[in-house]
């Protein structure tokens, strides 16, 4: 039997997140695991400061709309041809996607809620190479990609669908100017009767890049949603009111229909231009994050009983948690010889707060590898960082 020799303990800091889904029971194997305080105490890990916090960014709306825009024009070829469809109460898709076209941004899917990272994790030399059904593909709905947009950043965002991102629902939104949010926690054309268009021109006035506007309405079991790129370009009459039909704003939308203006494949309008008029008339208030006007710049990642150096040649599956405030988007283990190439890796998109590694696809079976000295990498990632949790040297003799 093949044994494993620590060279270099365990290296923890805090931060991303990576997932490898194995369903195995590993109940029984002898993993060793050792704690954040336990690694402070070893003099192998002095100077790593298990509260190290990640840098957040300085303008996190700006980076918003960056993160949007990249996703949105990200380009890809379909492996294979095929054809994603959806029929709803109000509306409905009916998408097909072919083999050796040039796609921009993931597809149009209702309750996935990929992100960019996961989706650019499935394209390899531009060819998209993830799952291509209802229940695999990686894509996005309107709300999905403001979504995981919006997490990113922004710790508070907890709304499931369209139905529930208006401000008496706490998930995360507030709204951009002074309209009455008590007269509706669901229904965008019940609040617009309740105010003029000046009213709401005033306060479209008042969103910036990074925010959101927003439509639901109740009698049709559906919404929609997208979040402002540009502007607003504000005109005023000679009285001093809000021109409402020449002022306006520029968004980027994940939509079920093809971009007819632009010359390239995409589901997503980037820079569509709306009136203030335009959004009145088709129920879309404003609303803004609430993670930007509070203090979320201290992100860390806290990880607990990570896989020892002496136990991860038996493992089946993975032992610790990693615990964040902010969405953990990734999580990556590398295996390496001493050459420093790369002989297995998995990648894991949790998009939540807390993660626990038996969870990742994690199917590498060290006992298997030839005697050798080989590395063990762990990291895990927010959106604007990434941060080691376990980096250690081992020998199979």
């Amino acid at each position: 039997m093949k044994k494993i020799v620590l060279f270099a303990a365990l290296l923890v800091l805090v931060f991303a997140l990576a997932a490898c889904g194995n369903n195995e029971d590993n109940s029984n194997d002898p993993n060793e695991s050792v704690t954040d305080q336990d690694k402070i105490k070893d003099p192998a890990f002095d100077g790593v400061d298990p509260d190290e916090e990640l840098v957040y960014p300085q303008n996190p709306q700006k980076y918003v709309v960056k993160y949007i825009r990249e996703m949105a024009m990200t380009p890809w070829i379909p492996k294979q041809t095929f054809q994603l469809y959806g029929k709803y109460q109000a509306w409905s898709y009916n998408l097909t996607y072919e083999e050796g076209v040039k796609y921009y941004g993931p597809p149009f899917l209702v309750d996935s809620r990929g992100t960019m990272q996961e989706f650019q994790n499935s394209i390899e030399d531009g060819v998209y190479v993830g799952g291509t059904s209802d229940s695999s593909c990686i894509g996005s709905a309107c709300y999905d990609a403001v979504y995981v947009t919006l997490i990113q950043v922004c710790p508070s965002i907890s709304f499931e669908s369209t139905a529930d991102m208006l401000p008496g629902n706490n998930t995360g939104l507030l709204p951009v100017g002074d309209w009455d949010t008590t007269v509706s926690k669901h229904d965008t054309k019940e609040i617009m009767d309740a105010h003029t268009i000046t009213e709401m021109a005033e306060a479209y006035a008042l969103l910036k890049p990074g925010d959101v506007v927003l439509k639901h309405l109740v009698s049709q079991d559906a919404g929609h949603t997208r979040i402002v790129s540009d502007g607003p370009v504000v005109y005023y009459n000679s009285d001093g009111t809000i021109n409402f039909n020449k002022s306006y704003i520029l968004t980027i939308e994940q939509t079920n229909a093809w971009d007819k203006n632009v010359s390239h494949h995409t589901t997503w309008w980037v820079d569509h231009m709306y009136t203030f008029d335009q959004l009145y008339k088709t129920f879309f208030v404003p609303l803004t994050p609430e993670d930007y006007t509070k203090d979320v710049t201290n992100a860390f990642i806290s990880s607990e009983d990570i896989i020892t150096a002496d136990s991860i040649v038996k493992a089946r599956r993975l032992n610790g948690t990693l615990k964040s405030n902010h969405y953990i988007t990734e999580v990556k283990v590398t295996i390496s010889n001493d050459e420093g190439k790369e002989l297995y890796t998995c990648s894991a998109f949790p998009n939540e707060k807390e993660f626990d590694l038996k969870n990742m696809p994690y199917t590498a079976r060290l006992i298997e590898y030839k005697s050798g000295n080989y590395h063990f990498n762990l990291e895990a990632s927010l959106s604007f960082g990434t941060k080691t949790i376990a980096d250690y040297d081992f020998v199979l003799e």
